[in-house]
């Protein structure tokens, strides 16, 4: 399936280059998410984002800190202690893992959710500042931005921080 889609794509690029080279076509690529991540709107609400879930980072950070004491009291008291002693502090180290892998998921779940609707959120802006460049400077073709598919594309083809600005005026 990846080599006939790679193929596909190499005779679109390789078309595209020809047409471009006879009718002086106008390509660009962008990165949408770069362009809407960049944003004054996506800092501001990425710093709210951090500021929410910053007491669970610190409780998990935390919890890092109390398993590698646990682990180092195992470690450095093993020859005095009692087995019973090992063995519970083993499943309280247990018991941390647990709660960190666990914590940690939901974590960048939430981060992940959170993002994605800020993306969701800024993609009208995206798209009226992506088609208001188009339009004013008569691109034909517009790509997004992807380095597993484009093996190579010339810096001044990048009209990502070009969308940024234009996004970044766009009032609401």
């Amino acid at each position: 399936m990846i080599p006939k889609l790679f193929k596909l794509l190499c005779m679109v690029f390789a078309l595209s280059a020809g047409i471009a080279a006879q009718a002086q076509l106008r390509v660009a690529v962008v990165n949408s998410n770069e362009a809407a991540m960049n944003t004054e709107e996506a800092k501001a609400t990425l710093l709210q984002i951090e500021e929410q879930f910053a007491p669970e980072s610190d409780r998990l950070k935390a919890l890092q800190q109390d398993m590698i004491k646990l682990r180092e009291k195992l470690i450095n008291e093993s020859a005095v202690a009692s087995e019973e002693e090992r063995r519970e502090i083993q499943k309280r180290m247990e018991d941390m893992q647990f709660d960190l892998e666990v914590g940690a998921q939901k974590l960048q779940r939430e981060l992940t959710e959170s993002r994605d609707e800020l993306l969701a959120t800024l993609n009208p802006k995206f798209q009226k500042a992506l088609k208001d460049l188009v339009e004013l400077e008569n691109y034909d073709m517009v790509y997004q931005y992807n380095p597993n598919v484009l093996l190579f594309v010339n810096p001044r083809h990048n009209i990502t921080r070009k969308v940024t600005e234009a996004m970044n005026n766009i009032s609401e």
